[in-house]
């Protein structure tokens, strides 16, 4: 995957990843390929509290459209590990709030 977004970002086309990029290991791949290509690039980060965050998810939940319901418990077990981007990383960072 990663040569092919490589080609087409130095081919001009824009390409939008919606991987995880929770930690810093996972955003190692990310950034392999800002490096290799000559393209610009910004990481969007949402910077919200927990609070708000499992209020739009309960949100989603009660609407019933998305196929995957997710309960307060997998939420948490998934944050516990997310690791927020720094500078050092390299990476034109993007913060969204509330």
């Amino acid at each position: 995957m990663g040569p092919h977004v490589v080609s087409l970002l130095n081919n001009g086309l824009s390409v939008v990843l919606d991987f995880a990029a929770n930690t810093v290991t996972q955003r190692n791949w990310m950034r392999t390929l800002v490096s290799a290509s000559s393209a610009s690039h910004q990481l969007h980060v949402l910077d919200v509290s927990d609070e708000v965050c499992l209020r739009r998810l309960r949100e989603r939940n009660a609407t019933g459209e998305h196929p995957f319901v997710v309960t307060d418990d997998q939420f948490h077990q998934f944050t516990k590990y997310f690791e927020v981007p720094g500078p050092s990383e390299g990476f034109n960072i993007v913060k969204h709030g509330n």
